[in-house]
């Protein structure tokens, strides 16, 4: 995902040039709001997986977007981006036939939009003629944060052409070509107001001819389509997804696993026996806090251990709801913070011994 990195650092780098050169409140504050629609948005993509992953319930959820295509996307979206900020801040001194290519590629970005709304606007764990208990709860949760900056950036752009449109009408009459064929093109198209016509037909050529040259780049012919459609659980997705990973255990566990991601906080996969399981920074601690306690206290852990092993999977039955694992969560914080309080005062490295949890 780092194409997504990349077009977040290119609105960084307008804000700090649209401050430098001092341009309106309105400009500096428009570009503010679409940096803190693109980072949910680009938050939600960094932590999805692809379709043939096999991925627990609880983690981020699959992605909207198959990465093999993205590099397509993504020139487009680099293209509709730059045109956008050209026509914003140039208008007025734009070549017309170079403020109509810009305007193609603008509307190429608006559709692309369109699309990525569409998309991500439903989910779904029931694909194809295979069923798997993938819980998309959490692709639900984040529709949110993912229709936020397409929607934006339609809008904004939808507006930026509008003021573009009547802004260049003068301009353009005026605007002389040194070339002879250029002029008279230009002349031709200006006396018959057909500017909105030509950009129609521009948007296929345009668009056959930066897809021929992403195709020397390994890029499908239909990428734009297979972005979608290669993908798992969402509205035009066509692949099915492999089944969930195994995510029982002891309490903690399922504390981890079964929680509201935003209170109990999942960090990765981890292995336990040989199986992965999804795991925390509370079980991560815990299981810490039971190595010290294995290694110089063999009898206590001993003695810990049975109950824990009789008791803890029998609680753990009960615990299948997210609801009830978020109180469990919220009422294992004390003994959380005993135990961080006992590896910080007889552990060296309490943090390197707590993140070597569940690697094995």
């Amino acid at each position: 995902m780092e194409i997504l990195l990349i077009i977040f650092f290119v609105f960084i780098f307008f804000l700090f040039f649209a401050i430098k050169l001092k341009a309106s409140a309105g400009t500096i504050i428009t570009v503010i709001i679409h940096l803190i629609a693109f980072i949910p948005f680009l938050f939600c993509l960094l932590t999805s997986v692809e379709h043939n992953i096999a991925i627990d319930p609880m983690d981020g959820g699959y992605t909207p977007l198959g990465q093999k295509h993205m590099l397509t996307v993504f020139v487009f979206y680099i293209l509709y981006v730059i045109s956008k900020i050209l026509i914003w801040i140039k208008s007025k001194t734009l070549p017309p036939l170079t403020w109509v290519i810009a305007t193609v590629f603008v509307v190429i970005g608006i559709v692309l939009n369109i699309f990525i709304t569409l998309q991500t606007s439903y989910s779904n764990d029931m694909l194809g003629f295979n069923y798997y208990p993938i819980n998309t709860s959490i692709n639900h949760n984040t529709i949110t944060f993912f229709l936020f900056y397409p929607l934006i950036s339609s809008i904004t752009s939808f507006y930026i052409l509008a003021k573009s449109f009547n802004t260049v009408a003068n301009h353009f009459n005026e605007y002389q070509y040194q070339n002879s064929t250029l002029n008279y093109l230009h002349k031709t198209l200006f006396k018959i107001k057909s500017y909105p016509l030509i950009i129609l037909l521009l948007i296929f050529p345009i668009f056959l001819i930066i897809t021929i040259i992403l195709m020397l780049f390994g890029q499908d012919s239909d990428s734009m389509i297979k972005v979608f459609t290669d993908t798992t659980t969402w509205r035009f997705s066509q692949q099915s997804h492999p089944p969930a990973l195994d995510h029982k255990g002891h309490y903690l566990c399922t504390v981890a696993a079964r929680g509201n991601p935003s209170i109990v906080k999942p960090i990765r996969i981890g292995k336990r026996h040989g199986k992965p399981i999804v795991i925390n920074r509370q079980l991560m601690i815990a299981n810490a806090f039971e190595d010290i306690i294995q290694v110089n206290y063999p009898k206590t852990h001993n003695f810990i251990r049975k109950n824990y092993d009789t008791y803890g999977y029998n609680l753990s039955k009960v615990i299948n709801t997210p609801f009830k694992s978020d109180v469990t969560y919220i009422l294992m914080k004390p003994l959380e913070w005993l135990f961080i309080i006992f590896l910080y005062l007889f552990c060296t490295k309490p943090e390197e011994l707590i993140k070597r949890q569940y690697k094995n």
